[in-house]
């Protein structure tokens, strides 16, 4: 049994639809509309207590895309992924930088980890 989600998760998210940085909105135009492997994903979608960036809750896979705020703490976003893992999650973190400059990497490296979790689902 999992821990009640603290109630301001849902609407934190919601916020944070509402103004997403540069790399999220050019990355949810890659992913939306399941471009990717025919897949729907979701974006600040609460999962466990956290915020996934984005999320594929069919296949189990969570696309971070870290910008500043996570500098200084990857040890913190190491627990995240543990927690997430335990659960079944695979995550995938691209820093900002990388979105922007090489989209179609990104998505290229997104679209084989959907293939190969849409293959062990």
């Amino acid at each position: 049994m999992y821990a009640k989600m603290d109630p301001r998760v849902p609407v934190w998210a919601r916020r944070m639809r509402v103004a997403p940085t540069r790399a999220e909105a050019a990355l949810w135009e890659r992913l939306r509309g399941r471009q990717i492997g025919g897949e729907h994903w979701r974006r600040q979608c609460p999962r466990f207590g956290y915020i996934a960036d984005f999320c594929c809750i069919r296949l189990r896979l969570i696309v971070e895309a870290d910008g500043g705020s996570h500098d200084g703490r990857e040890a913190r976003d190491a627990r995240r992924d543990e927690h997430l893992r335990a659960r079944g999650y695979l995550t995938m973190r691209f820093p900002n930088a990388r979105i922007m400059g090489d989209l179609d990497g990104v998505a290229g490296e997104i679209a084989a980890a959907v293939d190969r979790r849409a293959r062990e689902a």
